[in-house]
């Protein structure tokens, strides 16, 4: 068997790898340190040789990200709410309802949006 080594290019400040294994075509991604470029597991956070810490590759998505997801979907169905309301008004609340529920809807959400920014600055 013979190993071919390939290198993805860095994205966002992490470089990894792959190998090729004959034919088994056994493909394994693992870090690589930035500064001195030896190989770490996916589980180190510091790189046993120049101590320089591990970039995080698969953050955690928070609870507030899932939030945001459920907003957008609201915004989005209120939004298909006035539109029915304009057309066929025997089978949709009145528009005026559908309109402030989308105006509050789309007030939270950019708070929202705010507050994920704010959080990814610091």
């Amino acid at each position: 068997m013979r190993a071919t080594g390939k290198s993805l290019k860095p994205s966002q400040g992490i470089a990894l790898s792959l190998w090729s294994h004959g034919t088994d075509r056994l493909e394994l991604a693992m870090q690589k340190c930035l500064q001195c470029n030896s190989l770490l597991r996916n589980d180190e956070t510091v790189c046993f040789t120049c101590n320089a810490p591990a970039p995080n590759h698969h953050p955690k998505k928070q609870l507030g990200d899932y939030g945001r997801s459920i907003l957008n979907g609201l915004v989005i169905f209120m939004m298909v709410m006035v539109v029915g309301s304009l057309l066929a008004s025997d089978y949709f609340p009145s528009f005026k309802k559908c309109s402030a529920v989308l105006g509050i809807l789309v007030l939270v959400k950019k708070s929202a949006d705010h507050m994920a920014e704010y959080r990814s600055d610091t």
